[in-house]
């Protein structure tokens, strides 16, 4: 009896020291399972106007699978490009162009090794209704006295493309009395909508959500520079993780297919 009694009171002691090896096991392990849920975290981004439907689109997508915060703010490359410089806070830039881009990278505002290509876009001639049957090429342009709206070529990178190609394509020099300079892509859209410009210069991408007026002509991409999309990390971010993880899930296939939607080529 008394080995017995042995074998059941080492059975039970090894129960005992099982069980409280589990409890222990599950105590310990909630605290880790806690600590790597990081909080949700607000970012902000500073992105080219031309994005504003896409990014709004995908914000919302981002917001209900992650739990962080996105604090949109649009404008053109330029004018972006100073805020960063003067201190705004930002934690993710994307830009319209490279030339703002490289700027912050080498004022050492924006980490080199995040900047990457996001996107690409195509230049299209957009005119009003009225002129939808008057203008139907950039050499067209040569022929009116309406007012010519594009992106302003100091800031704008949409300006500076078409003041490009308007060069190469041998129309600049003639035209220029006639151009109206815009804040922004949007700005573009507006003057040829409303009728205040017979014409404009615009991304495909923007044409695609006119609500008045047409697309005359896709511009021919070789008489321009690449028109390239860049995103990078801001320097001064505190949220680099979380912002490193919306920068991927702009990669997913849910979100190039918002912007393909919209006009952009997905790099």
């Amino acid at each position: 009896m008394k080995k017995l009694k042995v074998r059941g009171l080492g059975l039970m002691t090894a129960v005992i020291i099982s069980i409280g090896g589990l409890v222990g096991c599950s105590g310990s392990d909630a605290p880790e399972d806690t600590a790597k849920k990081s909080e949700p975290v607000e970012i902000t981004v500073s992105a080219a106007a031309s994005l504003t439907e896409a990014l709004n689109e995908i914000e919302t997508l981002y917001e209900e699978e992650s739990g962080n915060e996105v604090s949109m703010n649009y404008g053109s490359s330029g004018a972006l490009q100073k805020q960063i410089e003067e201190g705004a806070p930002t934690d993710l830039f994307i830009s319209a162009g490279k030339k703002q881009m490289d700027a912050l990278r080498e004022a050492g505002l924006v980490k080199s090794d995040s900047i990457k290509d996001l996107l690409g876009n195509k230049l299209v001639l957009i005119v009003s209704e009225e002129y939808a049957d008057k203008i139907k090429t950039v050499e067209d342009l040569l022929n009116t006295d309406g007012k010519i709206a594009i992106g302003e070529v100091e800031t704008v990178p949409v300006g500076q493309y078409s003041q490009e190609s308007l060069e190469n394509l041998n129309v600049w020099g003639s035209i220029q009395d006639k151009i109206v300079f815009a804040k922004d892509v949007k700005a573009v859209i507006s003057y040829v909508e409303s009728g205040e410009a017979v014409a404009g210069i615009a991304y495909k991408s923007d044409a695609v959500g006119m609500k008045s007026g047409k697309v005359a002509e896709e511009i021919d991409p070789s008489t321009h520079k690449e028109i390239v999309y860049p995103e990078g990390i801001v320097e001064s971010t505190e949220h680099e993780e979380a912002v490193k993880g919306y920068m991927e899930f702009l990669d997913k296939e849910e979100s190039t297919d918002i912007f393909k939607k919209y006009g952009f080529e997905v790099k």
